[in-house]
């Protein structure tokens, strides 16, 4: 299992838990190395500011993913130095359009669409945001992470959402969390991270340190040899 609340959640849905389930999380490639355009050059030809702080989210555009509630947040941030590239496609894209004309931030809400190099527009962002309401893994925040990028996501709570971010960055220190139905609480979160570049700067360069150290493919292997060949224990791959 690629984190302990993915566990929990069958538990909680089945009653048990095999004594043969460990977590192994999955490894992350290293994004910036694939790099092919500089940050100017992307903020360029999204007509988006060099000083602009920019978030960036990444998924399908349905309900799941939830990128209403970043385009309501950056409606309802005060700085209007504060952009917002979404990327991905889906069902909701037009109404999606259509939201950020609504609330009149269709200038700093850049729809992207698939993009197959998505380590172009991460490294070229300054947070990242999931607002997911089920995520068991979502790899992109590891490869956020790795592109030296705060996160900023939801709390996992069993009644409103289903969220392993907590396990995957450090709170407080790598990432923000917001209370997944609280809109003012996301607001405050990126109001916060766009006063203050320093803080972005460092909370994204122990992003990269820590992903790169925890989620690497090598460490992966060697946790899933250990568990084909009957040598592990929960305790030895969660370390």
């Amino acid at each position: 299992m690629p984190s302990s609340r993915n566990i929990e959640r069958l538990q909680r849905c089945f009653g048990y838990v095999r004594p043969t389930w460990v977590v192994c999380p999955q490894g992350v490639d290293d994004l910036l190395k694939n790099v092919t355009l500089t940050r100017t050059q992307v903020r360029h030809a999204l007509d988006t500011p060099n000083d602009a702080m920019v978030i960036v989210t990444v998924g399908e555009l349905d309900e799941n993913k939830n990128a209403q509630q970043v385009i309501e947040a950056i409606a309802a941030v005060r700085n209007s130095h504060v952009y917002a590239w979404i990327i991905g496609d889906g069902p909701l894209r037009e109404e999606l359009s259509n939201a950020a004309r609504k609330l009149h931030v269709e200038h700093r809400v850049r729809l992207l669409g698939y993009q197959p190099m998505v380590g172009n527009y991460l490294a070229a962002a300054d947070v990242f945001v999931s607002c997911s309401r089920f995520d068991t893994f979502p790899n992109v925040v590891l490869e956020a992470m790795v592109c030296r990028l705060p996160v900023v996501g939801p709390k996992h709570d069993w009644n409103r959402g289903f969220s392993a971010i907590d396990e995957m960055c450090e709170p407080g220190v790598s990432a923000l969390l917001f209370d997944p139905s609280d809109l003012g609480e996301l607001v405050d979160c990126i109001t916060v991270l766009s006063e203050d570049a320093e803080r972005r700067m460092l909370m994204g360069a122990t992003a990269r340190r820590s992903t790169l150290s925890r989620f690497n493919w090598c460490k992966h292997a060697k946790a899933l040899l250990a568990i084909a060949t009957g040598c592990a224990t929960a305790q030895d791959v969660a370390s």
